[in-house]
C-alpha cells in the first residue's frame, strides 16, 4: 500500500462514526510547476459540492513532486502546490472548514532499472496534488422550502381501501413530526390520492363511502396533531385519483405535503 493510500485510510478510520460521503480528487502538475491549467480548474470546478449543500467533517489537500532536484526544493514546491490547490478550492467554494495542507515532498522511482520513457512516465504521475474533502449532505429543512412546493411523503402506506396505517408507515411519520417541529414556522397542507379510478375518489371500505382519498390525509393531520403538530399549522384535503403520475399504480396511491405558509 502506498504512502498516499494509508494517509487517506487513516482519514476514513478516524471519521466513521459519522454517515458520510468522500470526495477524493488527483491534479496534475508540470514539472517545476505549482500552477493549475485553466482546463485543470474547469474541471475542479465541476467537481466539487456546492458548499451550501454539505457540512465538511475532515478536508485534506496533499502536494507531491517527483525526485528530481533537492530534497529540500521539493517539500518547497510540494507544499507550494498543495495551497495552490486549496487557494483555487476557496476562489469557487466557500465551505464551512479549511483544508489541511501536507506537504508530502517528493515520491521515489519504484525502481533504479526502469529505462528514461519509464521514468518519465512514474514522475508525471508524481507531481500531484490530491484533495481528500469527507462530508455529510445537509438536510433540506421545509423551512427552505418555497411556498407551493410539493413534496411525497414516502413510504406512507395503508392496509388497502381502508384508513388505517401499515406498520412500515411509522417511520415515515416520524420523520415528519420531526421535520415540522424543526420547523416550527412551516404550514402544510396534507394531499391525498388514490390510484386507477380516473378522477373519482376511491372507495373507504368501513363506511361506504368514497372519500379514501380525504380520509388517508385526515389520518395523517390527527397522527401529526397527536405527536404535537399544532392544529393551525395543518390543512388537508382529498384528491381522489385526478392527480396521476402516469409511473404506475403504486406510486399514485401516495400522501403528498404542500408548503402553504412560514
Amino acid at each position: 500500500m502506498n504512502r498516499l493510500s494509508i494517509l487517506i485510510l487513516s482519514l476514513f478510520s478516524s471519521a466513521s462514526l459519522f454517515s458520510q460521503d468522500t470526495l477524493t480528487r488527483v491534479f496534475y502538475f508540470t514539472s517545476n510547476n505549482s500552477l493549475l491549467t485553466s482546463g485543470t480548474l474547469q474541471s475542479l470546478e465541476r467537481s466539487l459540492p456546492a458548499a451550501d449543500s454539505i457540512d465538511v467533517l475532515s478536508y485534506h489537500i496533499y502536494g507531491f513532486c517527483d525526485d528530481v532536484g533537492s530534497e529540500d526544493y521539493n517539500l518547497k514546491l510540494s507544499q507550494k502546490r498543495a495551497q495552490e490547490l486549496a487557494g483555487s478550492i476557496s476562489d469557487i467554494r466557500k465551505y464551512n472548514a479549511r483544508p489541511n495542507i501536507h506537504p508530502e515532498g517528493e515520491i521515489p522511482l519504484s525502481s533504479d532499472r526502469l529505462g528514461p520513457d519509464e521514468k518519465e512516465t512514474e514522475r508525471k504521475q508524481h507531481r500531484k496534488s490530491v484533495l481528500v474533502l469527507v462530508y455529510r449532505e445537509r438536510e433540506l429543512q421545509l423551512a427552505d422550502m418555497e411556498l407551493g412546493t410539493k413534496m411525497v411523503l414516502d413510504n406512507i402506506l395503508f392496509v388497502g381501501g381502508k384508513r388505517q396505517f401499515l406498520p412500515e408507515s411509522v417511520p415515515a411519520l416520524e420523520e415528519l413530526v420531526r421535520k415540522l417541529k424543526a420547523s416550527p414556522e412551516v404550514k402544510i397542507n396534507i394531499i391525498g390520492h388514490v390510484c386507477c379510478t380516473g378522477g373519482p375518489d376511491g372507495l373507504d371500505l368501513e363506511t361506504g363511502k368514497s372519500d379514501l382519498s380525504e380520509v388517508r390525509a385526515r389520518t395523517v393531520y390527527l397522527y401529526l396533531i397527536d405527536h404535537g403538530i399544532e392544529k393551525d399549522r395543518l390543512r388537508y384535503e382529498g384528491r381522489g385519483g385526478s392527480e396521476p403520475l402516469g409511473k404506475n399504480y403504486e406510486l399514485d396511491r401516495r400522501v403528498e405535503i404542500e408548503i402553504t405558509g412560514k
